[in-house]
């Protein structure tokens, strides 16, 4: 009975490992897309968080919301917090309240990942766009 609880454990850590190389094959395969507001614009649910190369589970709730006025709101930082932001050729810089260089890679128009550094960490964020969100700020 132990074996076979050990061999299904084993089995699941192994699938997750196999959607993340996946999700992150995809990504690192897609061609850098230049960033633009307008691509960026909308709500971005963390769907996967990794910090110094360990997923974490600790940032599943978060998200990136850019609006069109140069701002986004994120709880990554442990709260509803609306930052300023300037887009560059690779992401976005975050100027309000302190400086914070983003990098985004796209996988498509609803799939991205940022990645950053914090302190000392290095974090990538996996994240897919709330179309629902994102139509309703574009009526």
């Amino acid at each position: 009975m132990l074996a076979l609880h050990t061999s299904a454990s084993s089995y699941s850590q192994y699938r997750i490992l196999g959607y993340l190389i996946l999700g992150i094959g995809l990504l690192v395969s897609c061609e850098p897309e230049q960033v633009t507001e307008n691509k960026l614009r909308g709500k971005w649910s963390i769907i996967k968080a990794s910090r110094n190369n360990k997923l974490t589970s600790t940032l599943e709730d978060g998200f990136f919301n850019f609006t069109s006025d140069s701002t986004f709101l994120t709880n990554i930082f442990n709260s509803d917090e609306v930052y300023g932001y300037r887009i560059t050729e690779n992401g976005f810089d975050q100027y309000i309240p302190n400086d914070q260089s983003y990098r985004v890679v796209y996988g498509g128009k609803d799939t991205i990942q940022i990645n950053t550094r914090i302190l000392k960490y290095d974090f990538q964020f996996l994240a897919t766009k709330d179309t629902v969100m994102t139509a309703t700020l574009e009526l």
